[in-house]
C-alpha cells in the first residue's frame, strides 16, 4: 500500500458519515419520486423509463454541515469538492473522482438504484399507512443501499488526494501505470488486462477497502470475524485478482478495523 494512504479507520467512518449526509440531502430533494411510485403501480413496469433524476451539481460544503465532522472537517471546508449527481451515463463506470474537475461524479440511473427500488416495492405501495418520518426513512434506505458504497469509494480517492497534497499516486506502481497511459494517450479502461491492472493499483485497492467495509451494517459487526471475512472477500471487487501479499495486508487491516468496531 502507498506510504501516503494510511489505514486510518476514524477517517473511513467519517467518510461513510459524509456519504450518508450527502445522500440524505439528495433524498430530501427527490422525495417526490417515491410519492409518484406509490400513486401509480404501473410505473414499476418500466422503472428506468418512468423514474428519472434531474442533474444536480453543488459544492459538498454547501450540502453538508462541516461542523458535524472532526477528522475530515478541513477536507470538507477547503477541498472545494463538487458533488455531481449526473442524469447522463458517462461510460462503463457509475462513479469517478476527477482531479482535473475537482468533482465526484455519480451516475444517478445506475442499475443498482432500480433494483433496490424494486426490492422496496411493497413498502412503497404501502406508503399511505406510513408516517411522514417513515416515508423519508424509506427514501433514505433506498438511496443509501443504491449509492452509499459508490460515493464512499470516490470520496476516499478525493480525501487521499487532499491529505497527501495531490501526491496520493506517489506509489511507483501507480506512477508507472499513469505514465504508460499518458504515453499511449488512452486513459480508457477498455480491456480485461487494463481493468485488472487498474484494480491492483494501491490507491484503488484502498478505496475499495473503504467501499467494502461500509457495506456491513451494525449487526454484521456483532458477528464473529469469519463472518466478516467471508462477506469482505465476496464483496471486494476484484479480490481474486490481487496478489497474495495485498490480500494479507487487506485482511490484517480488516481485522484491526473489526476490533475497533467491536
Amino acid at each position: 500500500m502507498s506510504k501516503i494512504i494510511k489505514e486510518s479507520y476514524d477517517d473511513i467512518q467519517e467518510i461513510e458519515k459524509l456519504a450518508i449526509e450527502i445522500l440524505r440531502f439528495i433524498s430530501d430533494k427527490y422525495i417526490g419520486l417515491i410519492y409518484e411510485l406509490s400513486r401509480d403501480v404501473d410505473l414499476f413496469d418500466n422503472l428506468k423509463e418512468n423514474i428519472k433524476f434531474d442533474k444536480y451539481i453543488n459544492y459538498i460544503d454547501k450540502i453538508v454541515d462541516s461542523n458535524k465532522f472532526k477528522k475530515i472537517k478541513n477536507f470538507i471546508e477547503n477541498k472545494n469538492l463538487i458533488f455531481y449527481f449526473s442524469d447522463k451515463d458517462f461510460g462503463d463506470i457509475d462513479g469517478e473522482y476527477r482531479k482535473s474537475k475537482n468533482w465526484i461524479r455519480i451516475y444517478a440511473h445506475r442499475d443498482e438504484f432500480y433494483e433496490v427500488v424494486e426490492d422496496y416495492k411493497e413498502d412503497i405501495l404501502d406508503m399511505n399507512n406510513k408516517s411522514i418520518t417513515s416515508i423519508y426513512r424509506l427514501m433514505y434506505d433506498i438511496m443509501e443501499e443504491s449509492f452509499k458504497d459508490l460515493i464512499v469509494h470516490e470520496l476516499q480517492h478525493a480525501y487521499d488526494d487532499f491529505r497527501s497534497d495531490g501526491k496520493f499516486v506517489l506509489h511507483k506502481k501507480t506512477q508507472d501505470y499513469f505514465r504508460k497511459q499518458q504515453e499511449k494517450g488512452n486513459y480508457n479502461i477498455d480491456t480485461k488486462e487494463k481493468y485488472k491492472n487498474y484494480l491492483n493499483l494501491p490507491h484503488e485497492i484502498w478505496a475499495r477497502f473503504s467501499e467494502t467495509i461500509t457495506k456491513f451494517n451494525k449487526h454484521d459487526w456483532e458477528e464473529d470475524f469469519i463472518f466478516i471475512l467471508k462477506g469482505f472477500r465476496k464483496n471486494f471487487k476484484g479480490y481474486n485478482l490481487l496478489s497474495e501479499k495485498d490480500k494479507k495486508r487487506l485482511i490484517k487491516a480488516l481485522y484491526k478495523y473489526y476490533n475497533l468496531k467491536k
